[in-house]
């Protein structure tokens, strides 16, 4: 099930087995219909979904079926609608019928613009190894190309909480996150763009700070193309935590060292003091530890996180460790 929760109050927006879209708040109270299956076109569905800042609005993009077939006839678009069902805005298509699929990345935080993504020919493997990442403003649907390779994780893309107009992207193409990853922080006003880290490194999963002063991302050295001689994915336990001032001296601080893990997923503390992150064994455990963006010494605060089967892929469990897709593991 596709679902998110508001980012102000605890109601939940999710996606039904029929493709519709539904609201309701986390007691089970005020449950409503925001989109449902048109009567003429049974095979449409909201794809993708995320919540605007304020959480007044959800960005959906929705995939309806003009002709069964083999392959069927689609038309892909992004809508713009209120939370409160009274309004549901179309900002863009891709044609009727559309070669390409629309897929929600998300929200500047000043709610001025819409991340989205392209999938071209509706081709999942496409999608994999990376395609741009654009906008479109809310107002009059200008459109703006941010970037052009984005893998379609949302943790590789997040906007800054404090500066409404920047975001961070980890941009580079091929699916696999131990290579050709670089972090970077975009801004729609200027169309500027700045790389925080070496191509000596692959950077993954950004987490502004609440001043948006601070990224926390997690690296690891760059492997390379492992097709190009190597039989299993390298070895991923030299990926560390990192937190580095974007609006200094672009100089990053490593916060972790321990060769018996890798870390991941980096979250910030409220009062930005602290970053939450996971740390995975070389046993595929994972586990929940807090570390104070000063320095020192991590606190493990969960033993044991539970994780969803991870699925064999060509680079994927061959360790049986948490490396569910080509390295990426999704939280």
């Amino acid at each position: 099930m596709i679902g998110s929760w508001s980012p102000i109050v605890d109601r939940l927006a999710y996606v039904a087995e029929d493709g519709s879209l539904w609201i309701e708040s986390a007691d089970g109270s005020d449950r409503r219909t925001l989109i449902s299956p048109s009567p003429d076109q049974p095979g449409g569905r909201v794809e993708s979904l995320a919540w605007s800042p304020d959480g007044e609005w959800l960005a959906v993009a929705r995939l309806d079926t003009l002709k069964a077939g083999q392959p069927p006839e689609n038309t892909a678009s992004l809508w713009r609608v209120s939370a409160d069902g009274g309004q549901a805005i179309e900002l863009l298509n891709a044609g009727r019928p559309s070669d390409y699929g629309l897929m929600v990345a998300g929200w500047l935080s000043d709610g001025a613009y819409i991340l989205f993504q392209t999938d071209p020919m509706f081709s999942a493997s496409i999608v994999a190894d990376g395609v741009p990442l654009l906008a479109v403003a809310v107002q009059d649907g200008k459109q703006i190309t941010l970037t052009h390779t984005v893998l379609a994780y949302p943790d590789f893309i997040v906007s800054d909480p404090a500066e409404g107009d920047r975001l961070a992207v980890i941009a580079g193409g091929y699916r696999s996150v131990w290579t050709s990853k670089t972090l970077q922080v975009l801004s729609i006003t200027t169309g500027q763009s700045i790389a925080l880290t070496s191509p000596e490194v692959a950077a993954s999963s950004p987490a502004w700070s609440p001043d948006g002063q601070s990224l926390a991302y997690v690296a690891m050295p760059d492997h390379g193309d492992p097709v190009a001689g190597l039989d299993l994915p390298p070895d991923q336990m030299p990926r560390r935590l990192f937190v580095i001032d974007t609006l200094g001296a672009a100089q990053s601080q490593q916060l972790t060292d321990d060769p018996n893990y890798r870390d991941e997923w980096p979250q910030w503390s409220a009062d930005g003091q602290e970053v939450l992150f996971v740390r995975v064994d070389e046993s595929g455990q994972a586990s929940l530890w807090l570390m104070p963006t000063i320095g020192g010494d991590p606190c493990r605060l969960v033993d044991a996180l539970t994780q969803e089967p991870a699925a064999t892929t060509y680079y994927g469990d061959y360790r049986r460790t948490a490396m569910p897709y080509y390295g990426h593991m999704d939280w």
